[in-house]
């Protein structure tokens, strides 16, 4: 009988590692796809910001990305608040 129960505990505590293992596999595929987008409209912005003056249309878009990446931090932090 305590065996049996042993061994279900077990069971449950590798099906819960497991299932954590699995959603940080998820968040790491988001974060990099995150990651590789905002990389890529840097580069834009850079490029864009090169252009010309300073105008406030460009100091938008600098604020607008600014913006992007501090809501990707919140969103994260609520979210891997809320697994553990």
């Amino acid at each position: 009988m305590l065996i049996e129960h042993i061994r279900k505990e077990d069971l449950r505590t590798l099906t819960l590692n497991q299932k954590e293992k699995l959603i940080k596999e998820e968040q790491l595929v988001s974060l990099k796809r995150f990651i590789s987008d905002k990389k890529s409209e840097l580069e834009n912005l850079i490029a864009y910001l090169r252009e010309g003056e300073i105008t406030k249309e460009k100091v938008k878009k600098m604020k607008e990305f600014q913006a992007s990446l501090d809501e990707k931090e919140q969103k994260t932090k609520e979210e891997t608040g809320s697994i553990r």
